[in-house]
């Protein structure tokens, strides 16, 4: 369900120490024989050289369990399988994709075409379109329909592709 963002296992742990809110980027430990030491803040952004931004991220979803004081950790693109199963309220079968996320974990989920596009999972692929934008919570004193999430302009966690310049 979890598999490690290193090397592919499910054997292996990964943990972040920080809380999910803090503005200081958390600090990863992992007993995965692959892993390797990396900038948080810099890999959670696309870039032509580095495209992946598959970080463990807190599921602010799941209450933390004790003794724990922040929620259980997940690599990035493995959320969009727990979600799925964990917390299908946030789900959108027909979408592929998580809906009324809290927007700090939307943002935090966000993947760009042109990161799909990199990864080799874009293109004709009639799930990246919709994994690419994800569809936050309406805020709050304002009531508005679900929309398909390609089309909601203000409320969306989505990444603009950078100009190549």
């Amino acid at each position: 369900e979890n598999p490690c963002g290193h090397c592919g296992r499910g054997s292996c742990t990964s943990d972040l120490f920080g809380l999910p809110d803090a503005r200081a980027a958390p600090k990863l430990t992992s007993d995965c024989p692959r892993a390797h030491s990396f900038s948080y803040g810099h890999a959670k952004k696309y870039s032509a050289n580095t495209p992946s931004t598959n970080v463990p991220v807190f599921c602010t979803l799941c209450l933390p369990v004790p003794p724990r004081k922040s929620p259980k950790v997940f690599w990035k693109y493995s959320m969009f399988a727990h979600i799925r199963s964990e917390h299908p309220r946030y789900w959108d079968d027909l979408l592929h994709t998580p809906v009324n996320l809290p927007e700090q974990l939307a943002l935090d989920l966000a993947i760009s075409r042109e990161e799909l596009m990199a990864l080799g999972v874009g293109g004709n692929n009639s799930a990246a379109p919709a994994a690419a934008t994800l569809a936050l919570a309406p805020r709050r004193g304002r009531k508005r329909p679900l929309e398909d999430s390609t089309n909601i302009q203000s409320n969306t966690a989505r990444v603009v592709p950078r100009r190549k310049t």
